[in-house]
């Protein structure tokens, strides 16, 4: 660092800085603008409902079929790839393990 950022990030030369002064410099040295929204992030946005309401259903959609909806009955042009990094934090149900006849038997029996 050069006398610049010295005057800018005053650090104590007399003993180890703390947590919350190291804590306050890594957040000036770190922070940048939020970028604004792709045309393609605000299209898929407008439909957050939608996409969060097919996803909630008992048997959720599957994305590519969301993507295949959105594109045929609404007009939306943005890649699955964008759908994909869009997709809301809903809860999917737990995949049904496979399980083998053999188990099956085994456990039937262990009951």
């Amino acid at each position: 660092m050069g006398p610049a950022s010295e005057a800018t990030l005053p650090l104590p030369r007399d003993r180890e800085p703390t947590d919350e002064e190291i804590h306050a410099i890594a957040q000036r040295v770190q922070a940048r603008p939020v970028p604004d929204a792709s045309e393609e992030w605000k299209e898929i946005g407008a439909h957050r409902a939608r996409i969060e309401a097919w996803l909630a259903e008992t048997r959720p959609l599957k994305l590519t079929k969301i993507h295949l909806l959105l594109k045929r009955d609404h007009g939306v042009s943005a890649s699955y790839d964008t759908l994909r990094r869009f997709e809301p934090p809903v809860r999917r149900p737990p995949r049904r393990r496979w399980v083998s006849g053999l188990e099956r038997r085994s456990a039937r029996r262990a009951r």
